[in-house]
């Protein structure tokens, strides 16, 4: 991206070519903005999904956390005819959150020939750049910000399921006894919905045709920062394939550890799991027990009848 910043803590400021003038504090600010002002000016946000760079994450200690989603947002703020001749002296865009927050990270891309001097801050549910608008001319102006977002919602704790050779070199399963499965501890964030956001581009401006009366104005715009889908942890579990609604998840139970879901880091292990299970009709597995845990009563474990399991489907976590 051009003349691009990263942060990788709450606040990092950096220099662009040019410079801005804010010119003459003001003599007084009027307590209402103009209406040709605040109906004349328009603040729009689009959003798409953008990769993160390698080594940004979410910070977890020593257990993985599995969650964080990337978002590039385009703002853009469009100015009518109408509005007056006005000289800006201060602009800021401000972005909250709501239902997730952001996770220390934010990469701006300034337009080439914008110039100023630009600091961002971002920490938990807010962002700020400012100053947003290049140069006291009040025009149509677009720029992007990539950000991190940590859907909302405590930290949940979960053993994903990794098999071993499931198959050997002649297509034969692997024996349910001499097949080895790792289980890593990870995190994700528990699942409430959708993240929303609230864009606000504050303004200090006065007019052109030589007074010192000014007006703090305020534009603000509401869109969806990530949609339902995005917020899923990118896991998986299993399923009855059959049910219309299903209640039970397959698990794995052990006297001495109790019953936990399996979960798999990605779907094609988690569909290959299925063909080996369906092979051979195992209802153990590395001294646990294969069954099904209760949604809703996280101790009711039903152990797998004696021929197995069948008609199971994969699905991600926090799906309906």
């Amino acid at each position: 991206m051009r003349a691009a910043g990263l942060i990788a803590s709450w606040s990092l400021a950096w220099s662009l070519a040019g410079c801005v003038t804010t010119g003459e504090p003001p003599d007084a600010i009027s307590s209402a903005c103009p209406a040709s002002l605040v109906d004349g000016i328009r603040l729009s946000a689009s959003v798409a999904q953008v990769p993160v760079p390698d080594g940004v994450s979410v910070t977890s200690g020593a257990v993985k956390m599995i969650a964080g989603v990337g978002r590039r947002v385009l703002f853009s703020v469009e100015v009518a005819r109408t509005v007056p001749r006005v000289r800006v002296l201060e602009s800021s865009l401000q972005l909250t959150t709501l239902g997730g927050t952001l996770a220390g990270w934010a990469r701006v891309d300034r337009p080439a020939g914008a110039g100023a001097h630009q600091s961002i801050q971002v920490s938990g549910g807010y962002l700020r750049i400012a100053p947003f608008l290049p140069g006291q001319r009040l025009r149509t102006y677009t720029q992007s910000v990539d950000v991190l977002v940590l859907p909302g919602g405590q930290p949940a704790s979960q053993l994903a399921l990794r098999p071993g050779r499931m198959w050997d070199e002649a297509g034969r399963p692997t024996a349910p006894e001499a097949l080895e499965v790792s289980l890593r501890p990870i995190q994700h964030m528990s699942v409430l919905d959708v993240v929303n956001a609230s864009a606000t581009l504050q303004l200090l401006a006065q007019h052109r045709s030589g007074s010192h009366e000014s007006w703090e104005c305020a534009i603000q715009s509401d869109f969806e920062l990530v949609d339902h889908e995005a917020v899923l942890p990118r896991l998986w579990t299993l399923w009855p394939a059959q049910r219309a609604a299903p209640h039970d998840a397959l698990a794995l139970y052990n006297p001495a550890v109790g019953a936990f879901p399996m979960v798999f880091l990605d779907p094609a292990t988690a569909a290959g799991f299925i063909r080996w299970l369906t092979e051979t009709h195992a209802t153990a597995l590395a001294g646990y027990a294969i069954g099904w845990l209760a949604q809703t009563n996280a101790t009711h474990f039903q152990a797998a009848p004696p021929g197995g399991l069948s008609d199971l489907a994969v699905k991600q976590l926090g799906s309906d």
